[in-house]
Parts: structure tokens; C-alpha cells; sequence
């Protein structure tokens, strides 16, 4: 009997599995760029030619009633100066409406990232690794930072959107409080967990495979149905 019980919850009630990628947030409009080209925010090191150190980040909340694995973001980045060391892009989760608890960080090559200060470039993507889980309903945020003594300085453009808010940066060092600032470009992609309920056919192919490799437990279902319970 505890063979054809765990048969059935393994064949018929399926566990909860990635169903397809989708849009979490974004604020890329229908346009080419789909991005403020002319508005923009650096990010740079206290060593670059705009000196102080900036850090920047971008807010975004996960809407309807999915989860979603965090599996990539487009961000309308321009490198501007400096030896091209890594742009750190990090997954924070929320703490009163700022950064908190780092759930991944991502070191991108700065050399990947499509030059000039403003204008009409190419988003840059990056892949998340560690793919953790984003609850629905909550606000999480995307910052991005280089080496607090780097001369390397990258733009973030403004979305076309408007000020709606969700964007800060600070400035001086990695420790000063975060600042409101405003709302960046960018689109965050993530797989939704949906439990796999399985068809009808489905259901009752397993059922036969069941009664082929456990036909004990069939023959036991059998007998216990012929009985009257009064």
C-alpha cells in the first residue's frame, strides 16, 4: 500500500515546475531607443572624471499572484571612461522602501558594454546564475556599482515613462545613505512557478502505468470498491 501511495502523488498530482519566461516589470516603451536617450545617470569610482563615487538602483515589484525565478534584466547602460573594470549589478531585496539583503551580484565586463555617454544604443543583458525566487507582491531592487576607486564611469539612461518613482543612487561612498533619484531603464525577466495540474489523459495514463508496475495495489483498490459501507 505504500508503494501505490507514493505511485499516485508521484504520477498524478506533478510538483511545482517553470512553465515559460515573462516580463516581470519594465519601463522600455515602444520606441527606438525605447529609453530617454539624453537623459542619464553616471555610475563611476571617486577616480573617474565624475568624481564622487556613484552607485545607482532601480526598484520593481512583482505584480499578480506568481512567483517567478529572477532570470534576467535589460538595462540601457553607455561606458563612458576608465579602464573598463567590472559593473556590479546586484539583486537586493527591500527593507522600507531602500536596498537591503543582496540575493545575487553579477560582475559584467564593462568592455561588453556598448559605448557612448548618451544617444541610441543597444540594452545589455544580463543572465542571473543563481535564479532565485521573487515573492508576488514584493518590491525588490536592481543596483549597480563599480570599484569605489575606479576611474570607470557608465551611464544609466532614464525611462521614457517619466518620474514614477523606484529610482536612487548615493553618492560619495558605498556606505552614505541611499538618496531618491530619478526612475532608470530597465526591464527584469523571470520564469512564473505554477503547480503542473495534469489533464484527464494524463491522470488516467498514469493510472495504467500504475496497475502495470503495481498490480497488487490495482487488484487491493478493487476489492476495497466492491465493498458497502452503510
Amino acid at each position: 500500500m505504500r508503494s501505490f501511495l507514493i505511485a499516485i502523488v508521484f504520477l498524478g498530482v506533478g510538483a511545482t515546475l517553470p512553465a515559460r519566461a515573462d516580463i516581470i516589470f519594465t519601463n522600455l516603451v515602444a520606441a527606438d531607443p525605447p529609453y530617454a536617450q539624453n537623459i542619464a545617470d553616471s555610475i563611476n569610482g571617486k577616480n573617474s572624471e565624475f568624481t564622487p563615487y556613484r552607485e545607482l538602483a532601480m526598484s520593481f515589484t512583482v505584480s499578480g499572484a506568481s512567483a517567478f525565478h529572477f532570470d534576467s534584466i535589460e538595462a540601457a547602460w553607455g561606458f563612458i571612461e576608465g579602464t573598463k573594470g567590472p559593473l556590479h549589478v546586484t539583486l537586493y531585496s527591500d527593507n522600507q522602501g531602500v536596498p537591503a539583503t543582496v540575493l545575487e551580484s553579477i560582475n559584467v565586463d564593462s568592455s561588453l558594454i556598448p559605448p557612448g555617454q548618451f544617444g541610441n544604443r543597444p540594452l545589455t543583458t544580463v543572465l542571473s546564475t543563481l535564479h532565485p525566487t521573487l515573492a508576488p507582491g514584493n518590491r525588490y531592487w536592481i543596483g549597480a556599482a563599480v570599484d569605489f576607486q575606479s576611474d570607470t564611469a557608465i551611464n544609466w539612461n532614464y525611462s521614457l515613462l517619466g518620474d514614477q518613482g523606484g529610482g536612487l543612487w548615493r553618492l560619495g561612498s558605498p556606505t552614505d545613505p541611499w538618496e531618491p533619484r530619478g526612475p532608470k531603464a530597465l526591464q527584469v525577466n523571470g520564469t512564473p512557478l505554477a503547480p503542473v495540474v495534469p489533464e484527464p489523459g494524463s491522470f488516467a495514463l498514469s493510472l495504467w502505468v500504475l496497475c502495470v508496475v503495481f498490480p497488487s495495489a490495482c487488484l487491493l483498490s478493487r476489492q476495497k470498491g466492491d465493498r458497502h459501507v452503510y
